[in-house]
């Protein structure tokens, strides 16, 4: 694939990503709601496989995203001003960081699983990292995954999430939230971002790059999954009870609970297919693309509204947390994508920008 360190500032902006953008909202609604209004579910069965194929993958995707918005943004900067353009471009990014970090700790009491404020960290770490080259971004990915997987079997045994303990508010709580024992904590999840920070440095208006996005995507969550499959199948028939033992089966696993390194591989592959055919898909009448593009445009607005409108209008029509059906997810997720993509057509047809992501600017620039 070829690189593009420094775009042309007149270059429109990338539909496909915000097509993308649009289908890992789409994902992560369904995953939160499984998750309120149906803990454990299983029937019917094609919603919980539905479900479980976004568990984990959508988030990816998104954090993914935002480190190539974030290599994007920096390109285009040292095209308009090569002198002061990057400086300008990280300083943005760092207000950005402590804006949706400020946000997300205050967004925390209404929805624990919340993602902005781990968002704050890695942009705030993505603006740092900006001038390293792609091949250290890469690095930097690989020793996060393996700062989990040390974390995880040599110094503290992965234990229940914080998020389901009262110690989110206690020091020793933020530490091991942020880092390793959250729903998206810094190790391994900046890998997903200093990926992304990698795809964003490539041509991507390129059919031939979006291609090999879709290919190489593939290839990688397929060998993840058999590779997974495989490696659990050797350990159980070894004679070492030590590789037999739990942790180490769920560590090897593709499941993103512990984040182990073949799930990680197998999400980014996940991403990079997804962005390879949200790119494609743009040569397609805009009819077809258009309605997932402006949900993708307005993901901040969109994320904050299914939680406090999505779930608030749940919960006062008489849903009861962990209660429900994956039937009723279903329809409310449905009802909620439906509703997020007229509001999101109707709202950009008259403004450039969602609510939240115009006060973001505003704010931050």
């Amino acid at each position: 694939m070829t690189t593009a360190p420094l775009r042309s500032a007149s270059l429109p902006r990338l539909d496909g990503l915000d097509v993308a953008r649009g289908l890992a909202f789409v994902g992560m609604v369904l995953v939160n709601y499984g998750v309120v209004m149906a803990m454990g579910g299983r029937d019917p069965a094609w919603v919980k496989a539905l479900r479980d194929a976004f568990t984990g993958r959508a988030a990816a995707l998104f954090v993914l995203l935002a480190g190539a918005g974030l290599s994007l943004m920096v390109s285009r900067a040292a095209q308009r001003d090569p002198a002061r353009g990057i400086a300008g471009a990280r300083r943005i990014y760092a207000q950005r960081a402590l804006a949706l970090l400020i946000g997300g700790y205050a967004f925390y009491p209404f929805w624990e699983g919340d993602i902005l404020h781990y968002y704050g960290v890695y942009l705030a770490l993505g603006a740092l990292l900006a001038p390293l080259r792609s091949r250290w971004l890469l690095c930097v990915a690989a020793l996060c995954v393996g700062a989990f997987v040390a974390i995880y079997y040599w110094w503290i045994p992965y234990r229940v999430m914080d998020v389901f303990v009262p110690k989110f508010w206690t020091w020793d709580g933020q530490i091991r939230n942020l880092f390793y024992n959250g729903w998206h904590p810094l190790f391994p999840w900046f890998a997903f971002f200093s990926t992304g920070m990698v795809v964003g440095r490539l041509s991507l208006e390129r059919v031939s790059v979006q291609v090999s996005l879709l290919i190489v995507g593939l290839i990688l969550a397929v060998c993840a999954g058999y590779g997974s499959e495989s490696v659990i199948e050797q350990l159980q028939d070894s004679d070492l009870p030590r590789y037999r033992s739990k942790p180490w089966t769920q560590l090897l696993t593709t499941s993103c609970l512990p984040p182990g390194p073949l799930y990680v591989l197998a999400a980014v592959g996940s991403s990079l297919a997804v962005i390879g055919v949200s790119l494609m898909s743009t040569r397609l009448p805009r009819a077809v693309w258009t309605p997932l593009a402006r949900v993708g445009r307005m993901a901040l607005t969109l994320y904050v509204a299914h939680v406090v409108l999505g779930l608030g209008l749940w919960e006062m029509s008489g849903g009861k947390e962990g209660r429900g059906n994956l039937q009723e997810v279903f329809w409310w997720w449905l009802a909620t994508v439906a509703a997020s993509m007229v509001f999101a057509t109707l709202w950009l047809h008259r403004l450039r920008r969602g609510p939240l992501e115009y006060v973001l600017r505003k704010i931050c620039g």
